[in-house]
């Protein structure tokens, strides 16, 4: 990758390295008579402020997680939280774009729906159409542009640059069976001058299908798990959901299976499926606690007691 660091981590290690010099000038300090106990603990109090601020900055790099690494080891006694570093080892397996890639995306993403959207809308108009392809053309195009900083940034760029030549599946033959989406790629649309061309296209859509980044933005077109997306897009391919709850027992999540030979949605419901499997615990609360306040009509109440006596 051209770019080792963010921007975010490395302004938190130059912070962080300004306080350390600072520290370890500290007895020229105590020696000034203007310098007060005061202001030495202060010094103290700077520098394990701005250490805590660097451990909990993301770091999305290799080279930035070794850094906070040794800044967590400088300061055994301190108490910082190791949770923050796990936090990104674990984004580094998924792997987690950085802040650019994000950003760039999320203007493309917007532009990108609202260019579908439109297409499909009975207030259909050549003109708005145009406007908006033109939208979408130089968002992708700042997508391209930005610089990659992790091996998701990559995924990000493969996924806009694929879903740009093959377009979505809500197309007008699926559209009327409610299935469509505007974010899974039509694998029908790999369509080039080069049969090797298409199996590079075929492979990219293979590898994005079987990351949990590329899952999500498949799914959803978001780069992070959404609970309400997520339910949006199980419902609309067939996958019944029911969050039940039982009298002293923990809430289980029921998912159903879909009643479909259709290739492209058994597809799809396979990736919803690894998408809950993926930090299984966390995803599957966020879904639970999404239709505990937002979907009641999915619940299911059981009496554990009442369902024991029936069966005695």
């Amino acid at each position: 990758m051209r770019i080792r660091s963010t921007l975010a981590f490395s302004d938190a290690k130059t912070n962080h390295d300004r306080c350390c010099a600072s520290w370890a000038r500290r007895d020229e300090f105590v020696r000034d008579e203007r310098f007060t106990a005061a202001d030495v603990e202060g010094l103290k109090a700077n520098l394990l402020a701005n250490a805590e601020s660097l451990i909990k900055t993301r770091a999305l790099t290799g080279k930035d997680i070794a850094e906070k690494l040794t800044v967590m080891l400088e300061y055994p006694g301190s108490g910082f939280s190791w949770r923050a570093l796990e936090k990104d080892i674990e984004a580094v397996d998924r792997p987690e774009p950085g802040p650019a890639l994000r950003s760039a995306y999320a203007a493309f993403r917007t532009a990108w729906l609202a260019m579908g959207e439109h297409d499909t809308s009975d207030a259909y108009t050549d003109a708005e159409a145009t406007r908006l392809s033109g939208h979408v053309h130089s968002t992708l195009q700042s997508v391209f542009r930005a610089p990659c900083t992790t091996a998701g940034d990559v995924l990000v760029k493969s996924y806009a640059h694929l879903l740009w030549h093959a377009t979505h599946t809500n197309t007008r033959d699926i559209r009327g069976t409610g299935t469509g989406s505007f974010f899974d790629i039509d694998l029908a649309g790999i369509d080039s001058d080069s049969l090797l061309t298409d199996d590079y296209y075929r492979a990219a859509y293979d590898d994005l299908d079987h990351s949990d980044l590329g899952a999500c933005l498949l799914s959803t077109g978001r780069i992070d798990f959404d609970a309400r997306s997520w339910l949006d897009r199980a419902e609309s391919i067939g996958m019944s959901v029911t969050l039940i709850v039982r009298d002293g027992e923990k809430q289980r999540i029921s998912i159903g299976m879909i009643d479909s030979d259709d290739e492209r949605l058994q597809r799809e419901e396979r990736r919803l499926q690894r998408l809950m499997a993926f930090d299984h615990a966390a995803r599957w609360a966020a879904v639970s606690g999404f239709v505990t306040d937002h979907r009641p009509e999915l619940l299911c109440h059981a009496n554990t007691a009442k369902l024991v006596a029936a069966h005695v």
